[in-house]
């Protein structure tokens, strides 16, 4: 599997630019990459479900010295921490963030909030939560999750270590094309997930 290296030099060879001996060479390119390589491997992975990286948890809500729960301000009844290396919450106790079936509503219904390092809900504990992780081994990164890492890199890196505007542009494209298969192999490799029902639909079968 590739290492942070290897995909950096993958980058660098999107680019036309000789490979990095070591990591951090006293390059430009190597100090592109010091400065934004996690940065941008962090920003991928929160723009997509990557099964590489999915979690499951249990969490237990914040409670007062004497075991008392402590509430939000107003609006929810408990608040949850977030795991130190979650990158993106996916679901929390399987809710499904689709369409209800209420035509008006004049108060917010959402069943919980992400607000800052914390879920603030009402759902009782433990809650179940799945999550994207900050995971930092590249050993289990996908391959196309490489590709299109790699991609990102050299088209942010472009201007920077190439001084080329127009190649910046192709990279852009080609890194779109990238994170499209990765994503659809993602995809494929879990079982079709049923769309919720909206009220269109219920008016058409009721």
């Amino acid at each position: 599997m590739a290492s942070p290296l290897d995909i950096q030099n993958r980058a660098l060879a999107k680019l036309g630019q000789p490979p990095l001996r070591a990591p951090g060479d006293n390059t430009t390119a190597g100090r592109f990459m010091v400065a934004n390589y996690d940065l941008i491997r962090q920003a991928e992975l929160r723009i997509n479900f990557w099964n590489f990286a999915m979690r499951r948890v249990y969490l237990n809500n914040q409670v007062d010295s004497g075991g008392n729960a402590i509430a939000p301000a107003f609006g929810y009844e408990f608040i949850y921490n977030l795991p130190s290396d979650c990158i993106r919450v996916a679901y929390v106790n399987d809710i499904y963030n689709g369409l209800d079936l209420a035509e008006y509503r004049n108060q917010d219904s959402s069943e919980y909030k992400v607000e800052g390092k914390t879920i603030v809900t009402s759902f009782s504990s433990p809650m179940q939560l799945r999550y994207v992780a900050d995971v930092t081994d590249s050993s289990q990164y996908d391959l196309y999750f490489v590709e299109s890492l790699a991609c990102k890199i050299a088209a942010e890196g472009c201007e920077t270590i190439t001084q080329s505007l127009q190649k910046a542009q192709k990279l852009e494209a080609a890194y779109a094309r990238a994170i499209n298969v990765a994503k659809s192999c993602g995809a494929m490799e879990n079982p079709p997930q049923s769309m919720p029902d909206n009220t269109w639909l219920i008016s058409r079968i009721s």
